[in-house]
């Protein structure tokens, strides 16, 4: 039997579109600018987190700019700060402060703001969208999972800064307790 081609036709039409990756929260999905085998360029962070070693974070986009890795480190209690700090010596860090998130269930967790310094220790002035915090399930006392957005700035030399993501694995849960 002979399928007709405008039946063919419709069915195709009525197909809807679909990407190859599930980006992360946040993540632009129409962003043409890396290309496609690039985990961090189609928004695969689970595979970056993947490769991480224990206690570390990778921040993304690589630049001269910020640290390119670092070690994980976050506080909960009186309040909720996770930060990825630069290892090699000098002033670098992203801190991202929140209302709350829950390290032991995961879940997705809004941005309240960031704190970039460059590599010389200097502030950093970022905005744009300040996306969110996507933690997987971990132990009591350790953080997995990642921050996705779209921030940028310039440091003082004028130089621009762009800040995508920050993907943590077993980052160390510092729990402040009330007075």
């Amino acid at each position: 039997m002979s399928r007709s081609p405008l039946l063919l036709l419709v069915l195709l039409l009525g197909c809807t579109p679909s990407l190859s990756n599930d980006p992360p929260v946040g993540a632009d999905d129409d962003d043409a600018t890396g290309d496609d085998d690039d985990a961090t360029a189609s928004g695969d962070w689970e595979d970056v987190w993947e490769s991480l070693d224990s206690q570390a974070c990778d921040v993304v986009p690589d630049s001269d700019m910020l640290l390119p890795y670092g070690d994980g480190r976050a506080t909960t209690g009186l309040w909720y700060e996770l930060a990825c700090v630069w290892i090699g010596g000098n002033a670098s860090q992203i801190t991202f402060q929140f209302d709350w998130f829950d390290e032991r269930n995961g879940g997705v967790f809004p941005l309240i703001s960031v704190d970039v310094r460059d590599l010389g220790g200097t502030f950093v002035s970022v905005d744009g969208d300040f996306g969110a915090l996507e933690l997987l399930p971990s132990d009591d006392g350790t953080l997995n999972g990642w921050w996705a957005g779209d921030l940028s700035g310039v440091d003082a030399a004028g130089i621009p800064v762009q800040l995508d993501a920050v993907v943590f694995r077993d980052a160390f849960v510092d729990t402040v307790v009330g007075r």
